[in-house]
């Protein structure tokens, strides 16, 4: 069971990137390039929090503290630009068996536009995985469309399975040492890396 992190706040700094197990085989004798696409692509966000009030700056370190102490994963609301217009409707994985990075969905009010690059997460074996739309696409009438999709999916969604576009979640581990800092008794920063890993 993974445990949440609290909604972050507006100062927050988030640096966000791509974990990528591409290859890319340069010949030594001068042949092609060649690319080799991997399964296992996946998002990590490195947040540094500002200067917090003691009690909401404790939510953060608990929730942190609890996932090591308990070996679960964390689960935080993607951080992302204001700008997105709302998705209509309540869009969901249409069809079982989907994979590569194509994702065909339906439950969206007619003719709505999906932009490229707007995030999205789904529920699949218990857990949350996060992706990105690549290419605009407008559904048709009976509100289906095919998302193009990065990175490649991991998991197949379950037919049915809801897709998160208001507040997309991103679930994995802690990576590297649970600090923070004190100053005069007063919680003054904090940071956590969060990486996907699965």
């Amino acid at each position: 069971m993974s445990v949440s992190l609290p909604n972050l706040p507006d100062l927050v700094q988030v640096s966000a990137r791509l974990v990528d197990f591409q290859s890319v085989l340069t010949p030594i004798l001068g042949g092609p390039v060649q690319t080799i696409q991997r399964l296992g692509a996946r998002f990590a966000v490195d947040v540094t929090l500002p200067p917090l009030e003691p009690a909401d700056a404790a939510k953060f370190l608990a929730a942190r503290m609890k996932a090591r102490a308990e070996n679960d994963t964390l689960t935080l609301a993607w951080p992302q630009a204001e700008i997105w217009s709302v998705i209509g409707g309540s869009p969901v994985v249409n069809g079982a068996g989907q994979s590569g990075a194509r994702l065909n969905i339906s439950g969206l009010t007619a003719n709505q536009v999906i932009p490229a690059g707007r995030f999205f997460s789904f529920v699949a074996g218990g857990r949350n995985y996060l992706h990105m739309t690549t290419l605009q696409v407008t559904a048709n009438g009976a509100g289906q469309v095919q998302l193009h999709v990065a990175p490649l999916l991991r998991v197949s969604p379950p037919a049915g399975a809801a897709l998160n576009f208001s507040a997309p979640i991103v679930e994995g581990l802690l990576t590297g040492t649970l600090e923070w800092s004190l100053e005069r008794l007063r919680w003054t920063s904090t940071a956590f890396t969060l990486s996907e890993n699965a």
